[in-house]
C-alpha cells in the first residue's frame, strides 16, 4: 500500500505520494471505574469518532508543511486507490528521521 497521497485542501497539492500503513479506526473518551466485587465498568462519552492512522513519509519542506497543518487545525485530504478522506490531525505528529532529510510521520487523523 504506497500509492496513497496526502493532498492539501483545496488546490490538491501532494504533500506526500508514499504511505506505507493506513488503518481505519474509532476513538472514543472512555472511563474505566474499578467496582466492589473487582470487575470493570467501562462508559463510553458521546460517539465515537471516526480516524485514520496513517503513516507517510516525506521531506523535511514538508515536514513543516504537516506540523503547521495540525497546529493550525487546517484540514488535509487522504487518498489510497477510490477511497479519499478529508479530515484534521488529531495530535501532535510522531516523527523519525529516516535519512538525510527524509522523516516518516505517524499521525491520527478526524475524518
Amino acid at each position: 500500500m504506497n500509492h496513497g497521497y496526502i493532498k492539501e485542501v483545496g488546490t490538491e497539492e501532494v504533500i506526500s505520494d508514499f504511505i506505507p500503513m493506513l488503518h481505519e479506526g474509532y476513538r472514543s473518551q472512555q472511563v474505566v471505574n474499578k467496582l466492589l466485587d473487582g470487575s470493570a465498568h467501562v462508559q463510553t462519552i458521546g460517539y465515537p469518532q471516526p480516524v485514520l492512522k496513517v503513516q507517510f513519509m516525506l521531506d523535511w519542506d514538508k515536514r513543516k508543511d504537516m506540523d503547521w497543518k495540525q497546529a493550525t487545525g487546517e484540514p488535509i485530504k487522504i487518498e489510497l486507490g477510490e477511497d479519499s478522506w478529508t479530515g484534521v490531525i488529531a495530535e501532535e505528529i510522531s516523527w523519525s528521521e529516516e535519512g538525510p532529510l527524509l522523516y516518516r510521520g505517524d499521525m491520527e487523523v478526524f475524518i
